[in-house]
């Protein structure tokens, strides 16, 4: 008995949606895609930031949680910006990641509130 023309739909529908939930957890979108592209080096700065917040968005990359981190840096002109960036934290290393803490960011020195974490992600003491 060959099954129906509603199982073979439900099951391409069903792939449909695993290809999906797969491609919109593992894209991490590059805030700095721009900067990069240049080629200009004195375009991305490298700052250090203060975790202002932290929270776990609920997706997972390779099994580690996906982090958002609410950071806050000051550009080389003195002024202070804020930032959200997501992350995958292997589990292991959450538990050294609080607010307070300071990480290495890079900034696009055109759009200062365009950064991203350096990779990989440094911890000041």
């Amino acid at each position: 008995m060959k099954p129906g023309p509603i199982v073979a739909i439900a099951f391409i529908l069903g792939l449909i949606a695993f290809a999906l939930i797969v491609f919109l957890n593992v894209r991490r979108p590059d805030p700095l895609a721009d900067a990069r592209q240049t080629g200009d080096p004195a375009r991305l700065v490298q700052a250090t930031a203060t975790i202002v917040a932290l929270r776990d968005t609920g997706s997972r990359h390779n099994h580690n949680p996906i982090i958002e981190f609410k950071l806050g840096y000051t550009n080389q002109d003195g002024r202070d910006f804020n930032a959200v960036v997501e992350r995958p934290i292997p589990a292991l290393d959450l538990s050294r990641l609080s607010p307070g803490k300071r990480v290495k960011v890079i900034y696009d020195a055109q759009d200062p509130t365009k950064a991203d974490l350096t990779d990989p992600m440094v911890l000041e003491p």
